[in-house]
């Protein structure tokens, strides 16, 4: 585990952009079926020109004037998933979520992914599990 503070940079609408910079007001955060880590603001960390690169592809309709976000993020008490000494946690975890899941008679989460010329869509099931399986411990 790891806590230290990195920068980060949020793709975006200029509205966006100017609602969070010059207005003060709060990031409201993505609830889409692809979002690979569940409900939340996304960040890139480090990489100013992928962040640029997110909000000017194609694909993103409701960007119409691109911008980018800067923040600097205190990540806490958190798991590293670029480190590979975590690995023995991410296996614990899986198995404990298997576990679970098993005992509750649920399926394990699944993400299922479509391949188009496009792009990559997955759709994230994760945070379908039932409240009290999401939370316990």
């Amino acid at each position: 585990m790891a806590s230290n503070v990195v920068m980060g940079y949020h793709g975006c609408d200029m509205s966006v952009y100017d609602k969070v910079v010059h207005r003060g007001e709060l990031m409201r955060g993505s609830e889409n079926d692809y979002d690979w880590l569940g409900p939340g603001v996304y960040f890139w960390q480090e990489s100013e020109e992928r962040a640029w690169r997110w909000a000017r592809e194609p694909w993103q309709k409701e960007i119409k004037e691109p911008a980018v976000i800067q923040a600097e993020i205190s990540l806490g008490y958190c798991m590293d998933l670029l480190r590979e000494r975590h690995r023995e946690e991410l296996k614990l975890a899986y198995e404990h979520l298997r576990l679970r899941c098993m005992r509750s008679k649920i399926p394990l989460p699944e993400n299922s992914v479509k391949f188009t010329p496009a792009h990559v869509s997955a759709k994230r099931t994760i945070s379908r599990l039932p409240y009290g399986l999401q939370n316990a411990s």
